[in-house]
């Protein structure tokens, strides 16, 4: 039996661990051990590895016992947990911290650590950072990557306290100099801000949601204040990093303005979306503005959901009012509202691509059958059962692998317009017709200075309620459109040389 405990003991002691580390400030203990004591809300204002934070129990952020949701990135993986503190000394300078559910309950039992201020003589003072914890089993790795982040952290910390220490000397200086060894530092604390607006909603938090993630170009149609935007940068409306121009009407004045707007993170798992905007009349008033969308159920007795809109900026100078209404993305009940209504929907998205308008058009258009070669994965068979190819009024049947499941349709070519490169299908029996009582697909090809742009229109009327948009559809023509140029210019390359 001892041996068996002992065993116990010593196994145990190999999944627990402590690591520690000490980083030189320049500026006084006290005002770095304020910011995680006072200001603990405006951490994800300083560093763009932390993105979300908000207050998930208690009514105030740095009480004892008060619970934060966090969300920020580690060893580049996008990490969520809740924080409670536990203690905080202010005459020691030391808080202390537990870590617990999420992303890191996965890999330890129990995940804590204490930060230390103490004054150095001659200036400036030393943290300390110390970590405990217990992993779940032995695989699980030592947290390193949460050193190398409080190591990051600190040094943003340095950069604005420093700064801000500074103004009193030599302001314009000091800001420079901190531009120059961190770019994306939010440096004057004082222009920094942030208004958050929570709505409840009937809506449920993953239906709503999806219309910011899968359906943004949908917008102007719900919010009368944003107009009609177009992709800037990115094959796709929705990915992260894609760039889109908007114009807007400021609510106040009926001001029309215009900057780009950058999807800058994305996390479905917690129903998450963060814009960035920037340039246009944007750059005018602020060094930085975003935007972050969170919508979460409330308790099932309840029903419905709670959106959360979070707007971070900077202004350029304090004569910048605050963004009450600039831009008016947070109309939530507009968009409940356009939600709520019949089940007429409808998708876009543009695909930009090298082959030239016409080409592309005449492979939907009068080579249709020819699709099954270039993407056999995707589109296993294109039969005419009515008909001539690229004749309006023929119908089409077509197999294809839809979300991994063998599908087909059958489809009428509505209508050809070959001088604007456009072609409509109206799909008249198949899969699609378990969740939809009608469904078109129109593809129109415009010519650019530089290739081309395909742009794909998906009009459809659902059956019933919880028949899905088809997002999934939409980026299988994505997909399908960026196989067949690469085989148009692969084509044409070929072409090219059989000439020579």
């Amino acid at each position: 039996m001892k041996e068996i405990y002992l065993k116990s003991v010593i196994e145990a002691m190999a999944l627990t661990g402590n690591l520690e580390v000490e980083i030189e400030i320049q500026s006084p203990a006290i005002e770095f051990f304020n910011f995680f004591t006072k200001q603990l809300h405006n951490l994800p204002n300083a560093t763009g590895s932390v993105h979300v934070g908000e207050l998930h129990q208690g009514d105030d952020w740095h009480a004892i016992g008060s619970v934060k949701q966090w969300s920020y990135t580690v060893d580049g993986k996008v990490v969520t947990c809740k924080e409670k503190i536990e203690a905080i000394d202010e005459e020691s300078k030391s808080l202390n911290v537990d870590f617990s559910e999420g992303d890191i309950k996965d890999q330890y039992k129990s995940f804590k650590f204490i930060i230390k201020a103490t004054d150095k003589e001659g200036g400036g003072a030393v943290a300390k950072w110390s970590f405990s914890y217990e992993k779940i089993h032995d695989g699980i790795p030592d947290p390193k990557g949460h050193v190398d982040f409080v190591t990051s952290l600190q040094k943003m910390l340095m950069l604005i306290f420093s700064v801000h220490m500074a103004n009193e000397l030599d302001q314009q200086v000091k800001i420079q100099s901190a531009r120059n060894e961190q770019t994306n530092c939010r440096l004057r604390m004082g222009l920094t801000g942030k208004l958050e607006i929570e709505i409840e909603i009937e809506t449920p938090a993953s239906k709503f949601f999806r219309l910011f993630l899968d359906q943004l170009h949908h917008l102007p149609n719900v919010i009368d204040s944003i107009h009609q935007g177009e992709l800037h940068e990115g094959d796709y409306w929705h990915d992260v990093g894609c760039v889109k121009r908007r114009t807007y009407t400021v609510e106040t004045d009926g001001k029309v303005v215009a900057c780009k707007e950058r999807i800058e993170a994305i996390d479905e798992e917690n129903k998450w979306i963060r814009f960035e905007f920037f340039e246009g009349d944007v750059k005018e008033l602020y060094k930085s503005f975003k935007i972050t969308l969170k919508v979460s159920d409330k308790e099932a007795s309840r029903g419905g959901a709670i959106a959360k809109w979070s707007y971070d900026y900077e202004k350029l100078h304090e004569g910048v009012p605050d963004p009450t209404d600039f831009p008016h993305l947070d109309d939530s009940r507009s968009v409940e509202a356009e939600m709520a209504r019949d089940q007429v929907g409808k998708l876009e998205t543009d695909v930009h691509i090298k082959a030239t308008a016409e080409q592309f058009h005449d492979v939907f258009c009068s080579r249709t059958h020819h699709i099954a070669n270039v993407c056999p994965e995707k589109i296993q068979g294109v039969e005419i059962h009515e008909g001539e190819w690229g004749s309006q009024g023929s119908i089409i049947f077509w197999n294809y692998v839809h979300d991994g499941k063998k599908c087909v349709a059958k489809e009428l070519v509505e209508s050809i317009d070959k001088e604007n490169n456009k072609i409509t299908f109206k799909v008249l029996e198949g899969d699609l017709m378990e969740d939809y009582k009608s469904f078109k697909i129109i593809i129109q090809v415009l010519p650019q200075e530089k290739g081309s742009v395909v742009h794909w229109v998906m009009e459809y009327e659902k059956l019933k309620d919880h028949s899905p948009d088809p997002h999934t559809l939409l980026q299988l023509a994505v997909d399908v459109s960026k196989d067949i140029d690469a085989h148009l210019v692969a084509q044409q390359d070929d072409d090219q040389q059989a000439t020579k």
